[in-house]
């Protein structure tokens, strides 16, 4: 298989992180078609079409119950109904009458209608900077929004995303109801539609648990997204580091190619996939998993989907 790696550009800033637990929230607007709450988008696969290119997610988690009876997860699942959820616990992001154009929850626009916003988990929901200043009622009901404790569990997300100015909304696309993230104790939060609790298909979150390494990594970008020909992936180190390397598997969790094994080198770096195999074959058109990996710990994950035409 033909690889290109590529150093693009010098010395980054250097960050330091410990033990964290780093959140990629995407969206992939040209999947969503109900003009109601499709950020704007035109209905058929288009991507949205916002003011500026901005998007905000509102998004709160659940780390406790508030009923004696019920322990902190199974209090925190049930709460994943489309009014009135505590799953919005500790949130962020200022919509509410007043919706502002304030940075929180602003996403990045990473190309071809896709959008993320990074984390770190435990900083993010625990900064009293970035906490909402709504008032926290949902239908009544008033959910008291408080930082995110030391050493506290996210069992669950909420999600809803909107323009600038809250006049484009995005929501599942079954009925126009909030958006969760069940499962966020594990290793893989699996996202929901509340309207019928089917899987999203437009909405992914990427959770990795951090270590030092990761304090390294800027930039982990693959794009287009589906691809069919050829798929770029960027990325960026701060500093020089330790051996990685980056790999492609299947929904099985099967390596099926490795594209690139060295040391972590200060700058920017662009690799190249077609879809194919370490040895050469063409894969299968399907979800793929493009990796960076140090040691024994996955640094970044990227979910693309590979059409073989």
């Amino acid at each position: 298989m033909k690889k290109n790696f590529t150093i693009l550009a010098g010395l980054l800033a250097t960050t330091t992180l410990f033990a964290q637990t780093n959140v990629t929230i995407r969206i992939d607007t040209k999947l969503m078609s109900n003009t109601d709450c499709n950020l704007g988008g035109d209905g058929n696969g288009g991507g949205a079409i916002v003011p500026e290119d901005k998007i905000y997610v509102h998004s709160g988690v659940c780390s406790h119950s508030t009923v004696a009876t019920k322990t902190d997860q199974q209090f925190c699942l049930e709460q994943i109904i489309p009014y009135a959820s505590e799953v919005w616990q500790h949130v962020v992001g200022d919509w509410g009458q007043n919706p502002q154009d304030n940075g929180k929850g602003l996403m990045t626009a990473v190309g071809n209608g896709v959008y993320e916003l990074n984390m770190v988990l435990e900083d993010y929901y625990s900064d009293p900077n970035l906490l909402s200043q709504d008032a926290g009622a949902n239908n009544g009901v008033v959910v008291v929004n408080t930082p995110l404790p030391a050493g506290a569990t996210v069992y669950t997300m909420g999600m809803v995303f909107r323009s600038k100015d809250g006049a484009l909304s995005g929501r599942d696309q079954q009925g126009c109801q909030d958006i969760f993230a069940k499962d966020f104790n594990t290793d893989n939060p699996v996202v929901i539609n509340s309207t019928d609790n089917s899987i999203s298909d437009f909405v992914t979150i990427i959770k990795t648990t951090g270590f030092d390494e990761i304090g390294n990594l800027n930039n982990f970008i693959a794009y287009p997204n589906p691809f069919s020909d050829r798929m770029n992936l960027d990325f960026a180190f701060s500093k020089d580091g330790g051996e990685c390397k980056v790999i492609v598997t299947d929904i099985t969790g099967k390596e099926v190619a490795e594209l690139y094994r060295n040391k972590m080198t200060a700058g920017t770096h662009q690799l190249y996939w077609n879809g194919t195999s370490s040895n050469g074959t063409k894969l299968t058109t399907g979800t793929y998993f493009v990796s960076l990996i140090s040691g024994d710990k996955t640094i970044k994950t990227e979910k693309v989907f590979f059409l073989n035409n």
